[in-house]
């Protein structure tokens, strides 16, 4: 249904009564009695009639889009909400609630759209709001506004044209919170102040991130849940322009300052890095030392412990010296005594086989007696005979203590010594005397 048919299906046509004569140069709507007194004509022709059959075939059924809604309403009184996407199926004495929404930019009534469809998701709705600020500069302010509605769906269609109860109350928020702030306070934070007062504040998450806005709420259900500020232009254009340069002035010693706090960023960072490195070279330079120290200190543990085990090994070697020097002693002295004894066993023994063999020389030598006795003659002339050829010191010589104690008589030194020579066969002569006897 179009705007003019609306129009044309919400005006009433008045009609003349049966015999008043209008004047039909004015058929726009005015009517104008043009006499007292009228008559009627003779005869009157019934006009032509047409029976039209208006009954439908079944009940009506109308198709219901996604994210909208009908108010279902019916003779008694009964009411219900249809959201699609569905098929609503009328009865007989059920119809559709319908709802005058203001148009145009910025809103009015003056040709209102008439319709039973209620958008309740993402349903745009755009205007235009002129403010006034602290110090009596205008402003025009075009917004888009996305609302939803929520809760009860049968409080959606208690208002019969939500869009100017919406844009009545947002015009009048912004037009009393912007006339309390300047032209310079609001333009320079226009978009944000507007948002803040039409959604709300932005609340801050635990991580510090901004959360969703409340939005502004409304008794139907109808809630603004965003605002899209599409444009702010002030009014006077020399304010404008002022306003622009000294943006342009603070955009320009803002990227001064942003640059400057740039390159000090840069410094503090090159200075920060440097006194890091600093740090990080004395500390390694202090763990070092540190390092230096345990090494040394634990060179000097083990040096002790060394010399600690030296000397213990070199106790341990002393005491085991001692004890080899006492047991070499004690072998020493045992040794000592057994060869004592047995020295003193073997002179014993040399002792008693001493005065054996003197006892035996004695009697060899009382035999030796009693034969040169027997031969003095002719003994004396060998010892002349000895004499000359020196032999005495032979005979003494050879027949010495040694060969006395081997048991070597005087006859076989002298056989021996005289062999081969002149005085063999006396001395053959007198041994043999000798034995004889």
């Amino acid at each position: 249904m179009s705007e003019g048919d609306v129009e044309r299906a919400g005006k009433r046509v008045a009609k003349p009564a049966a015999g008043m004569v209008m004047d039909a140069s004015r058929v726009s709507g005015e009517q104008t009695l043009v006499a007292n007194e009228f008559s009627r004509v003779s005869t009157y022709t019934q006009p032509r009639t047409v029976t039209l059959d208006t009954k439908y075939q079944g009940a009506p059924q109308l198709a219901v889009w996604t994210g909208y809604g009908v108010l279902v309403t019916s003779k008694t009184g009964r009411r219900r909400i249809e959201v699609g996407p569905t098929t609503v199926l009328l009865d007989y004495d059920e119809g559709l609630e319908i709802l005058s929404l203001s148009t145009g930019t910025p809103k009015t009534t003056v040709r209102a759209l008439l319709t039973p469809y209620l958008q309740i998701d993402n349903n745009q709705v755009s205007d235009v709001v002129m403010v006034d600020t602290l110090d009596h500069v205008g402003a025009r302010l075009q917004l888009s506004y996305r609302v939803d509605f929520e809760g009860d769906p049968l409080k959606w269609f208690t208002v019969e044209n939500y869009v100017k109860l919406l844009c009545d109350h947002v015009r009048s928020v912004l037009k009393g919170e912007l006339r309390k702030l300047s032209v310079e306070d609001f333009y320079s934070s226009s978009t944000g102040r507007i948002r803040d007062l039409i959604l709300g504040p932005s609340p801050k998450d635990r991580d510090g991130a901004p959360g969703e806005r409340r939005g502004m709420a409304f008794a139907n259900g109808m809630r603004i849940v965003d605002v899209d500020v599409i444009s702010v232009a002030l009014n006077d254009d020399k304010i404008r322009g002022l306003l622009e340069a000294a943006q342009h002035d603070v955009v320009r010693t803002n990227i001064e300052l942003s640059t400057l706090g740039r390159e000090l960023g840069v410094i503090k960072q090159r200075e920060q890095i440097a006194r890091d490195t600093a740090e990080v070279k004395a500390q390694t330079k202090l763990r070092n030392d540190e390092l230096a120290r345990e090494l040394a200190t634990s060179d000097l543990a083990t040096a002790l412990a060394r010399i600690a085990n030296t000397l213990r090994e070199t106790g341990e070697r002393r005491k085991q010296v001692e004890v080899e020097t006492e047991i070499d002693a004690f072998k020493t002295t045992a040794r000592i005594e057994r060869v004592k004894r047995e020295r003193d066993q073997e002179l014993a023994f040399a002792a008693i086989e001493q005065d054996k063999k003197i006892e035996l020389l004695r009697a060899e030598a009382e035999t030796a007696v009693q034969r040169f006795t027997a031969a003095s003659g002719n003994f004396s002339e060998a010892l002349v005979q000895l004499g000359r050829h020196e032999t005495l010191v032979k005979v003494a010589e050879a027949w010495n203590t040694q060969r006395i104690i081997e048991g070597e008589s005087l006859g076989d030194t002298l056989s021996r010594l005289f062999n081969n020579t002149p005085l063999k066969g006396l001395v053959d002569k007198l041994t043999l005397n000798g034995s004889a006897h």
